[in-house]
């Protein structure tokens, strides 16, 4: 229920500032577009003229593709070392699938960090394999934990490295046009 409160909010908040920013120009648009349910009317005669392309989505997008599979491979790795660091003993695979699970879960409105859904998403994922609860969660609160710090000190360090400062984010920036 929250984060449809949050959503609501960001909506508005939103919607304040294009309202500011143009004026009668968005409140016409308002009246003519759903902001929270889109309308599918002529959806297909828009796309009917168009054809997808694998050939051309790989060739274009080979090193997203290649990076993706590697940073997921890399993950799922550090997340099997992880299971073996505290006596999991599950395949591989179960790294994968622990992935898809967690990602599916964070994906959710949560807590900053994902604190709480991260956990529970792993006791879930691992459940599956007949991990018991409490060492799938122990498992989950160490890794979290562990990969949390290393990359929020190295934000802060590029953070302070790049000047800059908490109260830059205070106010949105100023329109160049």
């Amino acid at each position: 229920m929250s984060g449809l409160l949050a959503y609501a909010s960001i909506i508005a908040a939103e919607e304040a500032y294009l309202r500011q920013k143009f004026g009668a120009q968005f409140d016409d648009y308002c009246r003519r577009v759903n902001r929270i349910l889109p309308r599918l009317t002529g959806f297909r005669e828009a796309i009917a003229g168009m054809r997808f392309n694998w050939r051309r989505l790989v060739t274009k997008e080979y090193n997203t593709f290649f990076w993706a599979i590697v940073h997921w491979l890399v993950n799922a790795l550090a997340f099997w070392l992880g299971f073996k660091a505290v006596g999991i003993d599950v395949p591989f695979s179960a790294a994968n699938f622990l992935q898809g699970i967690i990602a599916i879960g964070v994906a959710l409105p949560s807590s900053p960090g994902f604190f709480g859904v991260f956990e529970a998403a792993s006791r879930v994922g691992l459940e599956v394999y007949s991990v018991p609860g409490r060492q799938a969660v122990s498992w989950a609160i160490g890794f979290h934990v562990l990969s949390f710090i290393p990359i929020t000190v190295m934000g802060l360090y590029y953070f302070a490295r790049l000047g800059l400062h908490f109260s830059d984010f205070k106010t949105p920036p100023s329109d160049k046009q």
